[in-house]
């Protein structure tokens, strides 16, 4: 493996899920660009690997707005993996 890569592939993450929930990235705290991205990947984590739909996760981010069409847009936006 090439050297450059072995570095990217070393980085230890670690998920905070009590209290505050926070990511770190060989402890330092991960940045999340927008406010429903740090709540999108809580809901992920605790899903443990099950699989959802993005209705699914609409519903959990927003509640009673997930059909509101700026909600879908703006989980469009910051929802792209």
């Amino acid at each position: 493996m090439r050297p450059f890569l072995e570095k990217k592939l070393s980085k230890r993450i670690r998920a905070h899920c009590f209290g505050n929930f926070e990511i770190f990235i060989d402890g330092e705290p991960m940045y999340f660009q927008y406010s429903k991205s740090r709540e999108l990947m809580a809901y992920l984590i605790s899903r443990n690997g099950a699989l959802c739909t993005n209705g699914e996760v609409m519903a959990v981010l927003w509640e009673d707005e997930s059909g509101d069409e700026r909600k879908k847009e703006y989980f469009k936006n910051f929802a792209v993996i």
